[in-house]
């Protein structure tokens, strides 16, 4: 009998890896809001060492038989983790197509570029965010008759279970050279310098060790977002282009091409993902975003038991080579070595 694939693996698999390294962060306490109330003990505080035992001995979701492996509150929690409630994750199947039709609908410095100078900032995979009614009709009754437009938001991987979850918040930005907001760009470049790779992801994860995020959000065009002088002369909205290119307390002046500053929450979300994982198991996920895999098939996918190993004694493994280095260097060069060299040569 065929096993169907679970279409739902990729969103599941990359959406709890933003769960565990928000949970992973010193930061964990601010990142992880709701936090769930069954990790809390008999005086309401935040048990994270528990939440993080439980989530490290999840093993992958190539499978719905996790479920029968781990508690009742475990299950609930991860259930809850890889099913939000305001929208679902669409991973596209043609990353190339969907990342040069988010590039057409910006304008992004970047476009200009050769096809070989653009590898490095090239996803390897885009996500979609698809609302549910509730939100798409919240966010067009605040949108009314401005246009939107598409801006880059870059960020460490351990916030963004906070950014789809909740937002991106005003409140939780420490950037404020051109004035206190959200800060976007036009500019994939420039965003991508806000948002390292982590080096340890979730290792039992389809997309590898290494993990990067850009967000792509739909901006409303309205006069409490800030923008270059040139964007404010273009846009259609009644704003004077003085507002509209300074914000108060600003040390670097006026807004400077390619920047925007969100003031208003509500004006700002997060539409695309793009998805930076070098290490990822790109064989297999090909194979599955195409339908030639199904979930169960990445329980019996040879390098994923293979890669997690290496990963997880790299450093052991690097201390061993090294070793056995010095210790052949030693004996190349020992006078027994050297001996028996002129005996097999004859000399």
């Amino acid at each position: 009998m065929s096993v169907k694939p679970d279409k739902e693996i990729l969103s599941k698999d990359f959406l709890f890896s933003l769960f565990y390294s928000a949970a992973h962060s010193y930061k964990c306490d601010n990142l992880i809001r709701p936090f769930p109330t069954s990790y809390k003990d008999g005086e309401d505080q935040k048990d994270f060492d528990a939440l993080k035992d439980e989530i490290s001995s999840i093993h992958g979701f190539g499978d719905d038989n996790w479920t029968t492996s781990h508690n009742t509150r475990m299950t609930s929690l991860v259930h809850n983790i890889i099913n939000p409630k305001k929208f679902r994750v669409k991973f596209h199947t043609n990353t190339a197509q969907a990342f040069d039709r988010i590039r057409q609908e910006t304008n992004d410095g970047s476009k200009d570029l050769t096809t070989s100078k653009m590898t490095s900032y090239i996803p390897d995979y885009v996500c979609e965010l698809i609302y549910n009614e509730v939100e798409e009709r919240r966010f067009s009754e605040i949108r009314g008759s401005h246009d939107t437009f598409l801006g880059f938001h870059g960020s460490k991987v351990e916030n963004f279970h906070s950014i789809l979850i909740n937002g991106l918040k005003n409140n939780l930005n420490k950037t404020s050279l051109y004035g206190e907001g959200l800060y976007l760009s036009s500019d994939l470049k420039l965003a991508l310098s806000f948002s390292p790779l982590v080096h340890q992801n979730w290792k039992y994860s389809v997309f590898g060790s290494q993990l990067g995020c850009i967000a792509v959000c739909d901006v409303i065009d309205h006069p409490d977002v800030r923008c270059s002088r040139a964007h404010a002369q273009s846009s259609a909205n009644s704003a004077s282009t003085r507002k509209r290119t300074t914000v108060a307390g600003s040390m670097g002046g006026e807004i400077p091409d390619k920047y925007f500053v969100v003031r208003n929450d509500d004006l700002i979300r997060v539409r695309y993902v793009l998805v930076y994982s070098p290490r990822a198991h790109k064989q297999f996920l090909r194979d599955y975003l195409q339908g030639r895999a199904t979930s169960s098939a990445l329980l019996r996918h040879p390098n994923h038991t293979q890669r997690s190993f290496f990963e997880r004694n790299r450093f052991v493994l690097l201390m061993v080579g090294y070793v056995f280095v010095l210790a052949l260097v030693n004996v190349l060069g020992s006078d027994k070595f050297a001996r028996f060299k002129r005996r097999l040569l004859g000399n």
